[in-house]
């Protein structure tokens, strides 16, 4: 260690003849000294030119930016920032709700008064993790903040199988935008709910849901009898079984059956 120093009245601290180089800088709080807040960024590097000064700006926040991934480890009513981009913007299925995804994972964000949000928007938000019939979510005390844009996150292909075999919520696939391929679209009212149907192919299944505003939006009547279809959606889960939530009717494609 060089040097050590506090910090003044205002927060601000200097250290005096640092040799010339790249430095770390850190930040040392208990929290009797600074309550909840955390330094996300610590240590930060500070490099030192001859005759020069450097500044260094450290940053407190209630909480750090988490993966997605991490974020559904946490407990409910655990608080968590994460990172992502907009796949269902609010009003796609109701509009208090929304769902985001990174490299991680996706996740679903519910109870929001935010609006302007788009498809493709990459926003920060903050929130409490809950949990709705095995479904994990950001759903109280929740702040969307717009970072930036993006293009349009690309769904992954994945097996009728293999996304309908999901029971577990914290699955990286659960939340995310995915696309099946050439299946049958069974009869509505699957488990006495008028928007679900069965998606079959090659005898495996998963559960599609018209998820309110989409069951308006694409309607029951849109799919035909003796047809087959690519189908990308929102791969959500209720009471540990999964489904397939198209947003819109682009996301619905007519193909050969195989």
């Amino acid at each position: 260690m060089l040097d050590e120093t506090e910090t003044d009245a205002g927060g601000f601290f200097a250290f005096e003849n640092v040799p010339v180089g790249t430095h770390d800088v850190y930040v040392v709080a208990t929290p009797e000294e600074i309550g909840e807040v955390v330094v996300c960024r610590n240590p930060m590097q500070a490099s030192v030119y001859r005759d020069d000064q450097a500044f260094v700006t450290p940053i407190g926040t209630i909480a750090c930016i988490i993966d997605i991934a991490e974020a559904k480890e946490l407990p409910t009513n655990e608080l968590a920032v994460v990172v992502g981009v907009v796949t269902a913007q609010p009003g796609v299925y109701r509009g208090n709700n929304m769902y985001i995804q990174d490299e991680t994972g996706g996740l679903q964000i519910f109870g929001l008064t935010a609006s302007g949000i788009e498809r493709g928007d990459i926003v920060e938000v903050r929130g409490l993790i809950g949990v709705f019939n095995d479904e994990i979510q950001i759903d109280e005390n929740v702040v969307v903040e717009e970072i930036g844009q993006t293009a349009p996150v690309v769904p992954e292909v994945v097996g009728v199988g293999d996304a309908g075999g999901i029971t577990d919520a914290k699955d990286p696939l659960v939340g995310t935008l995915i696309t099946v391929e050439g299946v049958s679209v069974g009869a509505f009212g699957e488990g006495g709910q008028d928007a679900n149907a069965n998606l079959t192919r090659d005898g495996e299944t998963i559960l599609m849901r018209l998820d309110t505003n989409a069951e308006d939006n694409i309607g029951v009547d849109f799919f035909e009898a003796g047809t087959c279809y690519d189908i990308t959606g929102v791969l959500g889960i209720f009471r540990g079984v999964t489904q397939i939530k198209p947003r819109d009717t682009a996301d619905i494609e007519e193909v050969t059956c195989p």
